[in-house]
């Protein structure tokens, strides 16, 4: 039986561990094994968003009213917006095989803080309340300078803690065999396959 995740972290661990898989082997591995990824990975990306709006933005941001989505293969940024009562954030899957776990915490932090300051912008109001918080969940602690001198139109901007990696070809790989149409494997088949997971999956966490 496939292995069962529990939380955002061992989702992240299995992405990583494909990731530096030799390309023969990594081209060799299931298409169902991306797709649990996909689905899982968006169980527990809304989980601890959820975890970290409850303790860490309760008074700038309505947990309850945020909607989480993962941007599968093509999404190469993250994003939030808000509409009356309601918020919306959607993570790229690529995350998962490219950024520390970190950088991943620290994204989702990013994009809290998008809902907190609700216009989209990056300047220093918006960093500051980016750092304030990392410092509040203990991602940075006081000695972590991350202002530096940037060619944007205010003079410093905050670099966020986390690294990330390049796997762009293997990433390239599994989004053609996903999505070609040539594949046999098209994108309907993979959306009602991922649909199909997605469901049984959330049955199984509520009981």
């Amino acid at each position: 039986m496939e292995k069962e995740y529990n939380s955002l972290f061992e989702v992240w661990q299995t992405a990583q561990a494909l990731a530096e898989l030799r390309d023969k082997e990594f081209k060799k591995t299931p298409i169902e094994t991306f797709i649990r990824l996909l689905v899982y990975g968006e169980m527990y990306f809304e989980q601890e968003t959820l975890r970290i709006a409850n303790a860490y933005f309760r008074d700038e941001v309505m947990s309850d009213c945020i909607n989480v989505h993962v941007g599968c293969f093509f999404m190469k940024r993250c994003l939030a917006r808000a509409v009356p009562r309601t918020y919306y954030i959607t993570y790229g899957y690529h995350m998962l095989f490219e950024c520390d776990y970190i950088g991943i915490q620290t994204t989702i932090i990013h994009e809290l803080c998008h809902l907190a300051l609700p216009d989209g912008r990056h300047d220093k109001e918006f960093y500051s309340l980016v750092e304030r918080k990392l410092r509040e969940t203990a991602l940075i602690d006081n000695d972590y300078n991350g202002w530096r001198e940037t060619k944007f139109p205010f003079e410093k901007m905050y670099i966020e803690p986390g690294e990330s990696y390049w796997h762009e070809q293997k990433i390239d790989f599994v989004r053609k065999r996903l999505f070609s149409p040539q594949s046999h494997y098209g994108e309907r088949s993979v959306k009602d396959a991922y649909k199909g997971i997605l469901l049984r999956e959330r049955t199984k966490l509520n009981t």
